[in-house]
């Protein structure tokens, strides 16, 4: 009779569905706390300055960044080079990092690049660790460069930007002691560099 009841209710097939329902849900919870633990880095915030990993920085934020990265299309290219820490509040440089790579993926997004790319690039130069993001987009105009780095200015269409956000990363890379800069490329599009002391260096002091 039990036979006959676990052949009717074809549990050998249902166990089966249960592990792979029950091997989706672990994925899920396992992608979750990767989820919570990223915002929970990137959002960290602290008085003091610490040395940090710019490096992660940078991929907690292509990980917070990566639904829309892929629904964009757009390729993201590491090119990174060996960094020693950097003193930062590194909350904050969380903030410049995603407000850069948000401009490069709004540059891109509409579908009118035929292969949509973002490079980003890490070195050392002199005394200073610098971060690279650069995209294949329209670029900054020529007329335009000295302005976009002002408060509420933008090039965005109107209610897709406050022109907040490079006028902020400014701000907060003085503060570190370093500087954001906005460079011109020869294949077109924006290449923007920020760069800040290294840990242990006169202007980090």
């Amino acid at each position: 009779e039990i036979e006959r009841l676990r052949a009717t209710l074809d549990l050998d097939a249902s166990l089966d569905d249960l592990v792979g329902i029950s091997t989706v849900v672990r994925r899920a919870i396992d992608r979750s706390v990767r989820i919570v633990t990223n915002l929970r880095n990137f959002s960290r915030t602290s008085a003091e300055a610490l040395p940090s990993d710019l490096h992660a920085g940078v991929e907690e934020t292509l990980m917070l960044l990566a639904p829309r990265l892929r629904h964009a299309c757009i390729q993201v290219v590491r090119r990174f080079g060996p960094l020693p820490p950097v003193v930062c509040r590194a909350g904050e440089l969380n903030q410049v990092f995603m407000n850069l790579l948000v401009n490069a993926i709004q540059a891109l997004e509409g579908g009118t690049v035929a292969e949509p790319t973002i490079v980003i690039e890490t070195w050392v130069e002199g005394d200073t660790a610098c971060v690279a993001v650069s995209d294949n987009g329209p670029g900054v105009p020529i007329a335009l460069e000295e302005r976009v780095f002002a408060p509420f200015f933008t090039t965005k269409p109107r209610g897709q930007g406050t022109g907040l956000g490079l006028s902020i990363s400014t701000d907060i890379a003085r503060r570190h002691g370093g500087n954001l800069t906005l460079e011109r490329t020869d294949g077109g599009g924006a290449r923007f560099v920020c760069c800040l002391p290294i840990a242990g260096s006169r202007r980090a002091r």
